[in-house]
């Protein structure tokens, strides 16, 4: 994975602030966001330092909505 769509890279908060601002985005939607680092998704710990490091500071910066999607599988059971 390339470090500009990995949110473990270092310059990844600065990338996305670049983006939201020329964009002006205020809706992001996410589908899935293992796509986007190394890290356990059902692990609370890191998807908190993750959400406390990215997520967080740019809804309080930008006004910024972010919606996370979850997929079940097909037969309907959650991963």
């Amino acid at each position: 994975m390339d470090s500009e769509g990995n949110f473990e890279s270092p310059n990844c908060l600065e990338n996305l602030r670049t983006i939201i601002k020329a964009n002006n985005i205020k809706v992001w939607f996410i589908d899935t966001i293992r796509r986007f680092g190394n890290f356990d998704e059902n692990s609370s710990k890191e998807i908190n330092q993750i959400y406390s490091r990215i997520f967080k500071p740019l809804m309080e910066e930008f006004n910024l909505a972010i919606i996370f999607l979850h997929h079940t599988t097909k037969v309907g059971k959650y991963r």
